[in-house]
């Protein structure tokens, strides 16, 4: 926990001449309220005994200066204090993001997108409270509570040991009381993320639940979910509350206290009743910051969990692949140069030697799980491979600027995503310096400008998330036509025949065929129907690139039966 509070510290390094005056001024409000009960002493042991009414006004009016002081004082520290503290939450987040932005492909497949949604909202928020509690209200009471002891012991030594004691028990007690407290918050967290992870994956099964008539399965799990959180709020919410209550009444016994070891010191003249009351007046004092400070106690050990947390699951993100600085200007040619990749102990590529010349369209055919998709995460540097080198202009990835060669490449996965949004910021994304013009000609390119002017709003028509209210051919078409605005040195197709048919997919590359300068594509399929417009064809079986045998007008077999003529160009492996 001690190493998670150095990870932290360095947020504020920044802001840490901000933090010292908003930590000054909490000082300086200490000592504003600590000559209040030397004042009320005043008054009660000599102003009125003496009757001294002109005494009596300025000492009152000073104690009501000091008080305006305070609370100007305060509220300036709080606003600073709190300024730095939203400022510190904000650059956390920023760096979880990018650490999640940054984080290897891998990273996010195998992680649990609800756990990583609580991480970056959740506990980061708690963190967030947590610094808040402890330097707007924990600090500043400790200030108080320390000055304040000092005026004490100098009204009556005796009453401020028999505070001290008192103090010091209740302290050691609030030690287990505090452990309850923190195992209580644990286990509620830990059913908040079941419960979360559930809500996610019951909006993702919708589909499957209806048409597997399964609606009692998930009904059943929400309800024993729900059960079972329930249970965890309500001892979180009373662990709290006992707490709270707890402080109240030991403070009003440590009051108590002081009243009856005062009285008795007083009913046998060892003191006087200014200095009793006055005592019990700073006494008083001290109330707000203790309760203010020992309400931020459970607030800070929640915060100090999601702090544990948050930077385990941070050091558990890997640094990215790539991080070159390169800049090539694109033109199409990528070579793979004995390229071997591994999923885990699974090995996908095996030795690839494959080149992608400028202007020409090439095809990796294969049957499912031969590593044509592998092919393409390598291209796209969503995967470094384990052995081997990948090339862009003869340049080794490694040293490219990834970001900005991907600007140069228009990618078409079989599954594309869209956010809820019009329909031309989807086809912008990533692309927003494109040409006003440049939209259009995409989507015509498309085919999908016809039906986009039929809807109602066309390019500004509002999506939902990932368009479902649009077919799979509509769908596939505004993903071609995002891959197009860019006007890629290289297009990357992926299955386009699953939603398209082959008519489509045979214009489009007829069409980008005349493009000037006309654009690298790569389609990756197990379907041959439309291989004609080819000029070179990659075979893939089991990772590896597989020069198929035969002449050039043989039929093509990879799994299916692949009934088309083929091309082929040579292939190094």
């Amino acid at each position: 926990m001690t190493h998670d509070l150095r990870k932290h510290r360095r947020f504020y390094r920044r802001s840490w001449k901000r933090l010292l005056l908003g930590v000054s001024l909490a000082a300086l409000q200490t000592v504003f309220l600590l000559p209040m009960p030397l004042l009320i002493q005043r008054v009660i042991d000599d102003a009125i005994p003496n009757r001294r009414r002109g005494e009596i006004l300025a000492l009152a009016a000073a104690m009501v200066a000091l008080t305006i002081a305070t609370a100007v004082v305060t509220l300036i520290a709080r606003r600073i204090t709190l300024g730095v503290t939203k400022r510190v939450a904000s650059d956390v987040r920023r760096e979880v993001l990018d650490r999640l932005n940054r984080a290897p492909r891998q990273f996010h497949i195998t992680a649990d997108q609800g756990t990583l949604h609580e991480m970056v909202v959740r506990e980061t928020d708690r963190v967030d409270l947590m610094t808040s509690s402890m330097l707007a209200d924990l600090l500043p009471s400790i200030v108080l509570i320390v000055g304040m002891m000092g005026v004490l012991i100098r009204i009556d030594w005796v009453l401020t040991m028999v505070t001290l004691v008192m103090g010091l028990g209740f302290g050691l007690a609030n030690r287990y009381l505090l452990r309850y407290i923190g195992d209580r918050y644990e286990r509620y967290h830990q059913a908040l993320e079941t419960f979360s992870r559930g809500v996610l994956h019951l909006l993702r099964v919708q589909d499957l639940m209806r048409v597997q008539g399964a609606r009692h399965i998930e009904e059943r799990r929400t309800e024993d979910e729900l059960e079972h959180l329930e249970d965890r709020a309500i001892a979180r919410a009373f662990a709290g509350t006992a707490y709270q209550v707890t402080q109240q009444s030991l403070i009003a016994l440590v009051g108590a206290a002081i009243l009856m070891v005062g009285g008795l010191r007083a009913a046998s003249g060892v003191t006087s009743i200014g200095d009793i009351i006055s005592f019990y007046a700073g006494f008083a004092l001290l109330r707000s910051p203790l309760s203010s400070g020992s309400g931020a106690i459970p607030t800070i050990i929640e915060g100090r969990q999601a702090m544990a947390r948050l930077y385990a699951r941070l050091d558990e993100i890997e640094p990215q692949a790539y991080t070159g600085t390169e800049r090539v200007i694109l033109r199409g040619s990528i070579e793979f140069d004995d390229v071997s990749m591994c999923y885990g102990d699974k090995q996908v590529l095996d030795r690839v030697s494959v080149v992608l010349q400028p202007g020409t369209t090439t095809a990796i055919i294969g049957a499912n799980g031969s590593g044509k998709s592998s092919i393409i995460n390598v291209l796209l540097g969503l995967y470094q491979p384990s052995a081997g080198t990948v090339r862009a202009e003869g340049v080794d990835y490694r040293s490219l600027d990834l970001e900005h060669l991907l600007q140069q490449v228009g990618v078409v996965p079989q599954v594309p995503f869209f956010f809820p949004g019009t329909i031309r910021e989807n086809l912008l994304y990533g692309s927003e310096n494109t040409k006003p013009d440049a939209v259009q000609r995409a989507l015509t390119m498309s085919h999908a400008w016809e039906f986009v002017q039929r809807l109602d709003g066309g390019l500004d028509a509002e999506l939902s998330d990932d368009a479902l209210t649009l077919s799979g051919g509509q769908r596939q078409r505004l993903a071609l036509a995002r891959a197009l605005v860019r006007a890629p040195a290289m297009l990357v197709l992926d299955e386009p025949t699953n939603h398209l048919d082959h008519a489509t997919v045979e214009q489009l590359l007829a069409v980008l065929a005349t493009l000037e300068p006309r654009p690298a594509v790569l389609v990756v399929t197990h379907d041959t129907g439309f291989l004609r417009h080819v000029d070179q064809v990659i075979r893939m079986e089991s990772g590896r690139v597989v020069e198929p045998p035969g002449s050039a007008d043989e039929p093509v077999r990879s799994g299916n039966e692949f009934s088309s003529s083929v091309p082929r160009a040579r292939l190094t492996n």
